[in-house]
């Protein structure tokens, strides 16, 4: 069997000692004495064990209910938890992944058959007290809604005496450190201990609004009301004059909650089921709470009118929006190789994958994102820059029916597939053995693989249609609806390769740098039917950049 061994002290004095070395002593001893192979020993230095948030402890059951070993084996059970529900917890897990626990001072065996008993016995009491927990909880949390007290974190700019107190003392430790001026920290400090006189009739865990954080509230919801801003702008603003939520920058997310909890208005809830159909709803029961309100209701409820007023904007954009057609997505890469998307926010942009920019995290392109017609108008020139004569045609008919010196002439995949399949049939039928139909396959596959997509003949149709599409692009172009041109684009481009510059006002912008013609476009415009490799690509022509960047 294989065993884990757990140590772990929770003090400098045993570190610096010999109690983690001790503990594994003894427990490889015993390991030795029952003839158990030692995989791994986990060690938990200056590590309490009143909470099973342990690196160590969080791997060793990650490893085990990964059947990286059978027996997990401490010096006492005390060094395994001292939770009672951690304790009973983490057995039950290790029992239902056949993982056994065992002590080596103390009766804790559960190797053996009454022990494996005994196992599931406290992991059958640990889901009956973790069940029985929660029913408390909840009831817990029915009745501080009924007698108007807060439930789950309390919100942001609000606080407890409780809490009070341990702001005043944690200031009295920044100023004689000195990371706090005299000025400031004699303002906080009377500003708290006025708090604290008018909340001494509240009990300790009581809410009430928080003299360093209330005002920001306060600032918020009146920035709001004004309908000039947003979430976003919102949370920078209070960034700028210094706010924090646990030490960190507000953002977005958490002002726009903010803004739509009733909390602020003197009410307590209490999160109840969920509308049926739609999951992201909680059924919440507002009712006035013991808490000071901080907003009035006449700004609650302007900064719920602009909300709607936005959020119904944003609802007619909505159809607009699914239908949104990019011609140019999935064509543009720029210098790092990322390709770039289509998306619409407010306006219609082309932006780089996030995805690939996680991945090429070295990259230093200086453009992420760019308005739509930024990138299409330099398309669109050089598009109609695209005009091929009816001579240069014929000249690429002919040249591609000559036999090219050393050209390899393309195979027809659609006839390498109807082989595969008739050698299929056969082998059904029994007119080939499995041997020979599974060599005839082995080629036939190999050769479709080794077969790129862009080799395929071009015939003349494909040419003649190219021809005639070029010949009249510029009257065509704007008869074509945007998912035409998408269509038109794919047929004349393979990539449309993108780099970062500055225009005239210093303002960094994506400019086409070359493309990289299909099959047919390359065979029309180099006058050759081999296509070009990866570096050579067409360079567009200056004339078609100045038309597009004006």
């Amino acid at each position: 069997m294989k065993v884990a061994i757990y140590t772990r002290v929770s003090s400098q004095e045993q570190i610096d000692g010999y109690s983690l070395s001790a503990q594994q002593e003894i427990c490889t001893a015993f390991a030795q004495q029952r003839g158990w192979q030692v995989f791994h020993v986990y060690e938990e230095p200056g590590r309490s064990g009143r909470s099973a948030l342990r690196p160590a402890f969080q791997q060793m059951i990650h490893d085990a209910e990964s059947g990286l070993f059978d027996v997990i084996l401490v010096h006492k059970l005390d060094r395994f938890s001292r939770s009672l529900l951690d304790v009973l917890t983490y057995l039950g897990r290790l029992a239902e992944n056949n993982v056994t626990f065992v002590s080596a001072t103390e009766q804790f065996d559960f190797t053996t058959p009454f022990g494996k008993v005994i196992l599931a016995m406290l992991a059958a009491f640990a889901q009956w007290y973790l069940d029985n927990l929660a029913a408390e909880i909840k009831k817990g949390k029915m009745e501080r809604f009924r007698q108007g007290d807060w439930n789950g974190r309390l919100s942001w700019g609000y606080t407890t005496p409780a809490r009070l107190r341990d702001e005043l003392a944690d200031l009295g430790e920044r100023f004689r450190a000195g990371r706090i001026d005299a000025q400031r920290y004699e303002e906080l400090a009377e500003q708290i201990e006025d708090a604290l006189e008018t909340s001494e009739h509240l009990h300790d865990t009581a809410a009430l609004p928080s003299p360093v954080d209330a005002p920001g509230v306060v600032q918020a919801f009146a920035w709001y009301a004004t309908g000039e801003y947003s979430d976003r702008e919102v949370a920078l603003m209070l960034t700028e004059q210094g706010y924090r939520l646990d030490g960190k920058p507000l953002n977005m997310h958490t002002v726009r909650d903010m803004l739509r909890n009733r909390f602020y208005l003197g009410e307590v809830s209490y999160g109840g089921g969920r509308i049926k159909g739609r999951k992201s709803k909680k059924l919440r029961t507002w009712q006035p709470g013991s808490q000071r309100a901080i907003i009035s209701k006449e700004v609650f409820q302007q900064c719920e009118a602009i909300r709607e007023t936005r959020r119904t904007r944003h609802a007619s954009l909505e159809y607009d929006f699914r239908n949104q057609v990019y011609p140019l997505a999935g064509l543009i890469e720029d210098e790092c190789g990322i390709a770039w998307r289509g998306h619409f926010l407010r306006k219609k942009r082309y932006y780089r994958q996030r995805e690939q920019r996680k991945l090429k995290s070295e990259c230093t392109a200086g453009v992420k994102a760019c308005k739509a017609h930024v990138l299409e108008r330099q398309v669109e020139a050089i598009v109609f820059e695209l005009d091929i004569p009816t001579t240069w045609k014929d000249a690429v008919v002919e040249k591609l029916h000559r036999p090219q010196p050393g050209h390899r002439p393309a195979i027809d995949v659609t006839k390498l597939h109807a082989k595969l399949e008739r050698a299929k049939k056969l082998y059904i039928e029994g007119d080939l053995s499995e041997g020979e139909y599974h060599k005839i396959r082995d080629r036939v596959k190999s050769q479709i693989e080794s077969q790129p997509v862009d080799q395929q003949p071009i015939s003349d149709v494909d040419l003649e249609q190219a021809h005639e599409l070029l010949s009249s692009m510029k009257t065509l172009w704007h008869q074509l609806t945007l998912e035409e041109r998408k269509e038109l684009l794919n047929a004349l481009f393979a990539r449309i390769y993108v780099e970062a510059d500055v225009d005239e006002n210093g303002k960094r912008y994506p400019r086409i740098k070359a493309i990289m013609p299909t099959r047919v476009m390359s065979a029309l415009l180099l006058g050759t039917g081999v296509p070009p490799s990866g570096e050579d690509r067409i360079r567009t022509c200056g004339t078609a950049y100045d038309r597009a960047t004006a």
